[in-house]
């Protein structure tokens, strides 16, 4: 699995990558390091699921082979 970032003043991406042939078991992706601060939530842009930053981790669900991209969103 990759993941990185990119980010403007007003949004933030997320990019995370499977290339393996083996689904990724659920994991929290470390995001506080990117600046990214609790209560930010996140849109999944293919398939639209929520999720909001907590203790400085996004809270992933299992991962098949593909890419997700998570949009922050603000309200």
């Amino acid at each position: 699995m990759i993941a990185y970032m990119r980010d403007t003043d007003i949004e933030q991406i997320l990019v995370i990558g499977n290339r393996g042939p083996e689904e990724h078991s659920a994991k929290a992706l470390f995001v506080r390091q990117g600046g990214i601060t609790d209560g930010i939530a996140f849109r999944e842009v293919f398939t639209g699921p929520k999720l909001t930053v907590q203790n400085g981790y996004l809270q992933l669900s299992a991962f098949p082979k593909g890419v997700q991209i998570w949009q922050s969103v603000h309200s």
